[in-house]
């Protein structure tokens, strides 16, 4: 698409060691924005970036959310940084205290109460009925014992109200004991009825309501059918103006993502919502000008080439070959998928990220094992928000 004319930004852009910010840094650089990042570890793949001018080490935001708000302020005056692009959850932290940064520095994120909210999978189910959107049948679970008591007569879902792809989920079906679980007070665990049908996951930009780029991709290789490694961009007119109506309906702005299910009868449920950056962005190309819809510039949505296909290359190599990440795998067509299709990481103008992977993986896996975390929840812990205190930045 033609380009409007951009002011150039100074673009902070957190959780730097992803595969998303090092995807978005690429794209709003190509677009003439300066682009720094931060991470509360020191080895990651966006800091090897051309596309990146400063790589700051930060306290992490699970463990010290003050201290990490006061390190992004100090960021933010140091760099004269105008637009701060949070991706993962530390979002909470940052539009919590949205009023202690500059209002020079325009905060891309939904309130604290609406993130909290989406982030919430039960209170997402509960805005969903207030909106008149079909909620997937919930039931909320406080402790052992009303799990013990609850019957189902078809299968369920059981996971925490706050979590992510990498964490614990318990499928039961008809019968079965209900597992032991250990339920945080704070975080109470969510029993959904299991659905059968087409997955989905969206990806939005959206500001005051409005949806300026949207992108979609069916389920395909995944981390035990949850956290995908490959993306192909394809065309949902019911998805797209549900997420339209959501997004009105709630004055949305940040980025926001949901996971559909459409079953045989073809009634549409959204699973949850992730109220960040996801894996769609890495649909959008360079000249889709994406920078445009972040800023609010474009008089239409965005959306990427029907059929593109993206892949996180070294999430394939690890996972994408085993029969738990594909509903119909084979090692035939694994083979085909990972040879042909691109890759998230790889850019002949940007080689240092790829050619470094072995050396990032080594450091990730070492800093995994010292934790006694699997990988891919040691990769994200450290900004996780599962609805704790924030305390108190100055």
């Amino acid at each position: 698409m033609k380009k409007a004319h951009t002011r150039p930004r100074k673009i902070l852009l957190t959780f730097a060691r992803s595969p998303l910010a090092l995807d978005l840094a690429r794209q709003l650089h190509a677009s003439g924005h300066k682009i720094v990042a931060a991470d509360s570890i020191k080895i990651h793949i966006s800091r090897f970036s051309n596309a990146v001018s400063k790589s700051y080490l930060v306290p992490s935001p699970s463990a010290n959310p003050a201290n990490y708000v006061q390190a992004l302020l100090k960021i933010v005056r140091e760099e004269s940084i105008d637009f701060l692009l949070p991706l993962f959850e530390e979002t909470a932290c940052i539009a919590k205290y949205r009023s202690k940064f500059p209002k020079a520095c325009a905060i891309f994120s939904p309130s604290f109460e609406l993130f909290s909210e989406l982030h919430n999978k039960w209170l997402f189910q509960q805005r969903l009925k207030k909106i008149g959107i079909l909620p997937v049948p919930s039931t909320l679970i406080h402790n052992q014992e009303e799990l013990s008591a609850l019957a189902w007569d078809r299968p369920i879902l059981l996971k925490a109200c706050y979590s992510r792809g990498s964490q614990a989920i318990f499928k039961l079906s008809p019968g079965q004991l209900a597992p032991k679980l250990e339920i945080d007070p704070c975080n109470p665990w969510i029993a959904q009825e299991w659905l059968e049908g087409d997955k989905y996951c969206s990806y939005s930009i959206c500001r005051n309501g409005s949806v300026f780029a949207h992108a979609l991709y069916p389920v395909q290789y995944a981390i035990d059918g949850n956290s995908c490694v490959m993306f192909e961009s394809v065309n949902h007119p019911e998805i797209y103006s549900w997420v339209c109506k959501f997004v009105k309906e709630t004055g949305y702005t940040g980025q926001i993502a949901f996971d559909f299910i459409q079953t045989r009868d073809k009634k549409l449920y959204a699973i949850e919502c992730n109220p960040r950056t996801t894996s769609g962005v890495h649909l959008f190309d360079q000249q889709d000008c994406l920078d445009q819809a972040f800023l609010g510039q474009n008089r239409v949505p965005l959306f990427p080439k029907t059929g593109n296909k993206k892949q996180i290359a070294m999430g394939m190599m690890l996972y994408g070959w085993k029969k738990s990440s594909h509903a119909h795998n084979n090692f035939r067509r694994f083979f085909k998928d990972f040879t042909t299709i691109k890759d998230v990481v790889y850019q002949p103008n940007d080689k240092k990220p790829f050619l470094l992977k072995p050396f990032i993986f080594a450091f990730l896996l070492k800093q995994a094992l010292s934790s006694k975390l699997p990988l891919p929840e040691f990769f994200t812990y450290d900004h996780h928000w599962n609805g704790e205190p924030l305390g108190n930045a100055k």
